[in-house]
C-alpha cells in the first residue's frame, strides 16, 4: 500500500493492526516489509512508527532491517518512534537507530520512546552521543528512558557531551522516571546540558520516582530556570511532586 504512496509527506504508522489474529506468527517478516516500503517514500518529511502491538516481537534484527531502509528518507525532517514495551531491545538496536538517524541531516525534531525497554544500558545511549552532536539542526528532542532501571549518571554526562552542538534547540523532553541509579551527580550534569540551550523554550523534564533526587538536590536547578528568559513552558516532576510553571519554581 505504501508503495503506491511515494509522494506522501506525512505517515503516522500505528503497528497495532498488524497485531491481529494470524498476523503475529509472521511478526518479523512484517516489521521487515513496513520497513521497505517506508525506504520507498522519498519524499516523506514526517514520520511517525508506535511499535505498539509487535512490541513484543521486536529484537535487535527488525530495528536493523527498518533503520536500514530508512536511510533513504533524506528529506525527513520529523522522525518519532515508539519502542514502548520493546522488552527485547537492547544497546545493539539502540545502535543501529543512531548510525541512520545520524545519517538525517534535515531532521528537525527527534523524539525516541524506550520506555519500559529493560534491557538498554548506558552503553546503548553513549552511541546516540555521536549521532546527536552532529545533528545542529535539531530544534526538539525528545527521549524516554522511563522504566529503564539499568540507566544511571552516566547516561546524562553523554546527553551533556552530545549537547555542545545543538545550539537550535527549542524543546527538551526527557523521561526518567523510576530510573533508581540517577543521583544528584547525573542532576548536575543534566543542569550543565541544559545551560548549552540558551533558546530553550519548553522543557519537560521527568524524575518521578528517582529515589536519590530529592526536592533540596534540584534547588540549583529551579534557581537556574528561572533566570533562562527564553523559558515559556515548564513541566519538571521529582518524586511524587510536580512543577508545572516557571511561578511554581520560586515556591
Amino acid at each position: 500500500v505504501l508503495q503506491k504512496q511515494k509522494k506522501i509527506i506525512d505517515l503516522d504508522l500505528d503497528c497495532t493492526a498488524f497485531a491481529l489474529p494470524g498476523n503475529r506468527e509472521k511478526g518479523h517478516t512484517l516489521i521487515t516489509q513496513i520497513g521497505s516500503q517506508l525506504g520507498t517514500l522519498e519524499s516523506l518529511r514526517k514520520l511517525t512508527v508506535d511499535f505498539k502491538g509487535l512490541a513484543d516481537l521486536v529484537v535487535d534484527s527488525d530495528i536493523k532491517n527498518v533503520m536500514g531502509f530508512m536511510k533513504n528518507l533524506s528529506k525527513l525532517q520529523s522522525l518519532d518512534l515508539s519502542f514502548k514495551n520493546c522488552v527485547k531491545l537492547s544497546d545493539q538496536g539502540i545502535g543501529y537507530i543512531s548510525g541512520v538517524v545520524g545519517s538525517l541531516t534535515a531532521l528537525k525534531s527527534l523524539c525516541l520512546n524506550f520506555q519500559d525497554c529493560k534491557n538498554i544500558t548506558d552503553k546503548g545511549v553513549e552511541t546516540l552521543k555521536n549521532t546527536l552532536k552532529g545533528a545542529p539542526s535539531l530544534e526538539k528532542l525528545l527521549l524516554n528512558f522511563c522504566d529503564c532501571s539499568k540507566i544511571t549518571d552516566k547516561t546524562l554526562e553523554d546527553l551533556k557531551e552530545a549537547s555542545f552542538g545543538l545550539t537550535k534547540l527549542t524543546q527538551l523532553d526527557l523521561g526518567f522516571m523510576f530510573c533508581s541509579k540517577i543521583s544528584v551527580t547525573g542532576l548536575g550534569e543534566l543542569l550543565d546540558m541544559i545551560k548549552n540551550f540558551p533558546n530553550l523554550r519548553r522543557l519537560y523534564l521527568d524524575l518521578s520516582w528517582c529515589e536519590k533526587i530529592t526536592k533540596e538536590s534540584l534547588k540549583p536547578f529551579k534557581e537556574y530556570l528561572q533566570t533562562l528568559t527564553s523559558l515559556k513552558s515548564l513541566e519538571l516532576c521529582y518524586g511524587s511532586s510536580k512543577i508545572i510553571s516557571i511561578e511554581d519554581l520560586k515556591k
